[in-house]
């Protein structure tokens, strides 16, 4: 925990009297520190705020987003800290807190409570990603993170883009979790359909006529729908209100109980997502075929034939 380090800057961002004493959240404080923004905005831009933090910095927009990297440790330290923070656990085992002018809280309103520190909690992510990004030369660091430059690299390089073939709320957030699977599609699917040297020249700037065309109306949208079915299959996203959320408590296992009545559902909208994805780039294709004159630079890739070999006990050569 290096970017807290007094009650009250928690207390500025969670006006809700559940401790007074920073040891008591301090292990939580110190996971979110970690696992969320270090990892949001790379090990150089963390650093640098640590370090500016610690030396009490007298800079608007340095402070400005310390400021918000508190606001979400503390809502989202509360959020995870919130069951064992509620037990007191002793010798005697676990016990519920409570005295004669108290009762516990009931779950609907435990519910409510961690629907509502998790929104403040990503809100400030946001937050933060937009006012790094809206200040490149003040913070320097996170433009050259490798989650920003991975991005960058990408066919499609923005929350918003991608918004426009499956709403993530333009979420930067959500965006950023999944430029590593949208990475793995490019290099197992599309770059296997289309040619790699093909697909590096669509991520020139200002394409235009039936290039442009084939990357707007085809490519990106066959890569953001299977995109979202990986996103969905290995529980990265869930799907609220017809739009793709960061899934927090992120396990299976976790989810198992709450997602079970809705399995079926989730396995059809899989389904549907990737039949969808897959029709979009063969079109793409089609349309390429039925305009080879306007893309001169595509050369259909040479498909390979996998290797097939047959099992012998007695060489020690077996197929799975």
């Amino acid at each position: 925990m290096k970017l807290i380090s007094k009650i009250e800057e928690v207390q500025a961002h969670v006006p809700v009297n559940m401790t007074s004493d920073i040891d008591t959240i301090k292990p939580f404080l110190s996971n979110i520190e970690r696992l969320f923004i270090k990892d949001l905005i790379g090990k150089d831009q963390y650093e640098a705020l640590i370090a500016a933090y610690a030396e009490e910095t007298e800079d608007d927009q340095i402070n400005e987003a310390i400021l918000i990297c508190q606001k979400i440790m503390a809502n989202l330290a509360y959020h995870q800290g919130m069951p064992v923070l509620a037990v007191s656990i002793g010798t005697s085992g676990i016990q519920v807190i409570s005295n004669l002018e108290t009762k516990q809280a009931f779950q609907w309103q435990v519910e409510d409570l961690k629907q509502a520190l998790q929104e403040l909690g990503f809100s400030a992510i946001e937050e933060l990603l937009q006012f790094l990004e809206e200040n490149p030369d003040k913070f320097p660091d996170y433009i050259n993170s490798p989650q920003f430059i991975k991005q960058e690299s990408l066919l499609i390089q923005s929350a918003a883009e991608f918004s426009e073939s499956f709403d993530i709320n333009s979420s930067r957030f959500t965006f950023q979790k999944l430029t590593y699977l949208m990475n793995r599609l490019e290099l197992q699917v599309i770059k296997k359909l289309f040619g790699d040297g093909f697909i590096e020249a669509l991520k020139v700037d200002d394409q235009e006529g039936k290039y442009q065309t084939l990357l707007d109306e085809y490519i990106k949208p066959g890569l953001v729908l299977l995109t979202v079915a990986k996103g969905i299959i290995e529980r990265i996203i869930s799907i609220e209100n017809g739009s793709a959320i960061i899934n927090f408590k992120g396990t299976y296992n976790n989810l198992k109980e709450s997602m079970a009545p809705n399995r079926e559902q989730i396995s059809a909208m899989y389904e549907q997502l990737e039949k969808d994805g897959n029709k979009f780039l063969q079109d793409g294709l089609e349309f390429i075929t039925a305009n080879l004159a306007d893309f001169e630079n595509f050369v259909p890739p040479v498909t390979r034939r996998r290797f097939k070999f047959t099992n012998d006990a007695t060489k020690g050569v077996f197929g799975v």
